[in-house]
Parts: structure tokens; sequence; C-alpha cells
């Protein structure tokens, strides 16, 4: 079985419960968006940037993670187990 970190597993699945249906390229905008974010003075939280991934995702609105959408739940759930679908 493979072992993710945590953070990983938050992108990731956050990439998938954002733009599932999507075409690879929309997921991969997605990735992006997040990406750029780090480090760019336009985001902050608390005055500082966001010198994470996780952070961008947890503190800047993606809907995927913050309302912990079914399609974020399967993808944490799947990357967690033996059996990827």
């Amino acid at each position: 079985m493979a072992t993710y970190s945590e953070d990983f597993m938050i992108f990731v699945s956050t990439i998938f419960g954002e733009a599932r249906n999507q075409t690879v390229a929309s997921q991969k905008v997605i990735a992006h968006v997040i990406m750029n974010r780090i480090d760019n003075p336009r985001f902050k939280r608390n005055k500082q940037k966001y010198s994470s991934a996780v952070d961008v995702i947890k503190y800047t609105g993606f809907d995927a993670y913050s309302s912990k959408t079914k399609k974020k739940k399967k993808a944490y759930k799947e990357m967690s187990s033996d059996k990827v679908e």
C-alpha cells in the first residue's frame, strides 16, 4: 500500500473534489491556483503569506475542503486504502 503524507492527500483530494468531472486541464488549473497563492503577497491571513498548499486550501475558500464534499471525501478515503477505483 502506498503511504501519502497528510498534506499530499489534502492537496490531491481537494483538486479531485473541486474538478472531478472536469478535464485534466481543469484539474491542473485548480492545482496551479493553489500553488500560485503560496507566498503571494495578495493572499494573506493575519498579515502572513501562506507558506504551504494546505494553508492555501484551508484558508482561501476551496469548497471541496471547507464543506468536505462527497467527492473530496471519496478521494481522501480511496487514497487512505489499498484500493483506488
